[in-house]
């Protein structure tokens, strides 16, 4: 079972730097990608650590900001205002995230061995 756990633990620290990297490159959008690190964090065995602050408090910030299916549910004048508002509130936190990004990179990366 430990080997199980170990295994399941390490495909999640390879999908959270995945995300984070996915953020770097404009390639996942950082509402979603946000979301998913603030997600991710209990299942790499340290969900309360320092480096997923940024994400917490992000995640939380941007709740307001439907994406995905729930979008659906909004009309367009209202998908217009939450998106405008999203890409002030992007544009604002977007160095701070990126270097959130970095960290998360740097800290659940494997290890070369030499």
């Amino acid at each position: 079972m430990a080997d199980h756990s170990a295994c399941h633990v390490e495909r999640k620290r390879t999908e959270l730097v995945g995300v984070a990297g996915s953020i770097l490159a404009s390639t996942i959008d950082p509402v979603v990608g946000c979301r998913s690190v603030a997600a991710l964090r209990f299942e790499v065995d340290v969900a309360e650590g320092p480096v997923f602050h940024p994400f917490i408090s992000h995640a939380d910030d941007m709740d307001e900001f439907p994406r995905g299916d729930v979008r659906s549910g909004f009309s367009a004048a209202a998908l217009e205002r939450t998106d405008q508002a999203c890409t002030r509130h992007l544009q604002e936190v977007g160095p701070e995230m990126q270097e959130a990004c970095r960290r998360i990179i740097e800290r659940f990366s494997p290890r070369k061995t030499e």
